[in-house]
C-alpha cells in the first residue's frame, strides 16, 4: 500500500506552511504497479524507441507492485530540487515480490524530470535507474558479485529474492 504520500500530507495539514508540497500522480504509479508500457515509456533506455519498456520486454523485468512512488514538487524540499520524482523497485518476473518483513525485492531505480523538462533522467547516486537509462543488463547479473562494480555491491540481496516465487 502506498502510504508515503498520505503521511506527507496528513504531517503539512498539521504545520499551516504546507499548503501543496507536493502532487501525487497517482495515474503514473498504478501505471508503473502494473509495469505497463505505456507508463514505462516515460523513462529512457539507450536502444530502445520505447524506452524502459522496451528494456524490461526484453530482459523479462517487473515493477515491484506497491513499491512505485510518483510526486511532483514546486519547491526545494530539502535536498529535493523542484520538479517531478519517480521511484521503484523492479527484478525479474518470476521471483518473489517482497522480503518476509514486507520490504521490496530487486533493484530501486529513482528518477528525476526538472520543471519544464520533457523527459526523466536517473537521479544522482541511483545505479539500478542509471543501468536502465544505459540498457546493461550485464550489471544486474548477481550471480558472480565479485564482478559486479563496487557501487553496485551495497544492494541488499537475499535467498528470499532471488528465489523463484511459490506464490507465498
Amino acid at each position: 500500500m502506498n502510504t508515503a504520500p498520505a503521511v506527507a500530507a496528513a504531517a503539512c495539514l498539521a504545520f499551516a506552511t504546507c499548503a501543496a508540497a507536493f502532487t501525487q500522480n497517482v495515474e503514473l504509479e498504478a501505471g508503473l504497479s502494473r509495469s505497463d508500457p505505456k507508463a514505462l515509456m516515460q523513462f529512457p533506455a539507450k536502444g530502445y524507441r520505447d524506452g524502459a519498456a522496451g528494456f524490461f520486454r526484453d530482459n523479462n523485468l517487473q515493477i515491484v507492485p506497491g513499491s512505485e512512488r510518483a510526486w511532483c514538487q514546486e519547491r526545494d524540499r530539502g535536498v529535493l530540487k523542484p520538479g517531478c520524482y519517480v521511484e521503484w523497485s523492479y527484478h525479474q518476473r518470476g521471483y518473489n515480490q517482497r522480503t518476509p518483513d514486507g520490504e521490496p525485492c530487486g533493484y530501486l531505480a529513482r528518477w528525476y524530470r526538472a520543471p519544464g523538462a520533457k523527459t526523466y533522467a536517473p537521479t544522482t547516486g541511483s545505479p539500478f535507474a542509471d543501468v536502465i537509462a544505459r540498457s546493461d543488463m550485464n550489471a544486474l547479473v548477481l550471480e558472480e558479485t565479485s564482478s559486479m562494480p563496487a557501487k553496485l555491491r551495497d544492494v541488499r540481496r537475499l535467498d528470499w529474492c532471488t528465489t523463484e516465487s511459490v506464490q507465498r
